[in-house]
């Protein structure tokens, strides 16, 4: 039996972008709940900004959700960021798996720590499908 997801999601306009902020654990019970929400905001071209300043966690199918998204995203040329904000667990979990600029467009910074305010986000510049399966093990597997 799958545990109950505990993952919320809040949905605000920002004045680019429709902006969701996770709140709670990204994990292997919260993921679906999150990849079928981007699957429909992919399919509407709508770009997002990822808000991951209140996940207390994130497990590896998190993780791998957020890689294939990011991936995807500047495949198909979508507009998706992943605020450089983020809580401590996340940062610690980016920064293992050197993961870091890849998925934020630069440096994360922990919200523990003081930070600089910083200007509007920019999306990474596309990726190309054959780097984007070296970013991600399962691509090769066929695990989606």
């Amino acid at each position: 039996m799958t545990p109950a997801p505990n993952l919320e999601i809040y949905e605000s306009r920002a004045h680019d972008a429709l902006r969701l902020s996770l709140a709670g654990e990204l994990d292997i019970a919260s993921t679906p709940l999150l990849k079928d929400r981007l699957g429909a905001l992919r399919a509407s071209k709508l770009p997002v900004r990822l808000n991951l300043s209140n996940l207390s966690f994130i497990d590896c199918t998190g993780l791998h959700l957020l890689v294939r998204t990011v991936g995807d995203a500047r495949i198909k040329h979508w507009h998706l960021w992943i605020e450089p904000d983020l809580g401590p667990q996340v940062v610690r979990l980016f920064k293992l798996v050197h993961l870091e600029g890849f998925l934020t467009g630069g440096e994360p910074r922990s919200l523990e720590a003081p930070c600089a305010p910083t200007g509007r986000g920019r999306p990474a510049p596309p990726l190309s499908r054959e780097a984007a399966r070296d970013l991600s093990p399962a691509y090769d597997a066929g695990i989606k």
